[in-house]
């Protein structure tokens, strides 16, 4: 019966209200469920149970620290910001990297940059960008860096990393008590490619 004939409470249409331990055995593509112990609205795709493909699906996974961290000269330093988690072919993928504050000591204007880059757990640079120091014993101020990229489906690592030009004076990411707060590596969905 075509939707349109259909009149009262049985117009209505309305999810199936389950948990996620009691979602239906045998469901068909396109069915909705409504998990009552995960609050989430998922849709079968035919072969497995999804958030609404056309909408952001929102935070993936995050980490902070707020551990320092001294910067050397080698080749992007993973600085204890990794985070890993499995990607949906087909989607885009917002990467947020922010560092509080980028201290340096005993430099003149100019005398250190601060690279900070994003990578997948390969090395594989998806985005990078400079801080130049300011003078002396300047808190430089917080470094975002925030990257758009599509994952093949599976387990992915992504990583935060940085470094310096100096050789005498390495810059401090500070993340302690004296910063604004912890760093922060932050993956969200933002929804199809």
């Amino acid at each position: 019966m075509p939707l349109s004939s259909v009149v009262g409470a049985q117009s209505i249409i309305k999810p199936g209200v389950c948990t996620s331990s009691t979602r239906p055995a045998v469901p068909f593509e396109g069915q909705m469920i409504y998990e009552t112990d995960t609050d989430k609205v998922l849709v079968y795709n035919g072969s497995a149970w999804y958030a609404n493909w056309n909408l952001p699906w929102g935070m993936v996974t995050r980490a902070t620290s707020s551990t320092d961290y001294t910067l050397t000269t080698s080749a992007a330093i993973a600085t204890d910001m990794t985070v890993t988690f499995t990607a949906i072919a087909n989607r885009y993928y917002k990467i947020t990297y922010m560092e509080p504050q980028c201290q340096t000591a005993g430099v003149t204007n100019g005398d250190t940059n601060t690279q900070i880059r994003v990578t997948n757990a390969a090395g594989t640079l998806l985005n990078q960008g400079w801080l130049r120091s300011q003078a002396a014993s300047q808190t430089v101020g917080t470094i975002t860096l925030v990257s758009t990229s599509t994952f093949t489906a599976g387990s992915t690592t992504v990583v935060g990393c940085a470094k310096t030009t100096s050789t005498t004076s390495a810059p401090v990411l500070g993340r302690g008590a004296a910063a604004a707060g912890p760093a922060l590596l932050l993956v969200e969905d933002i929804g199809p490619a």
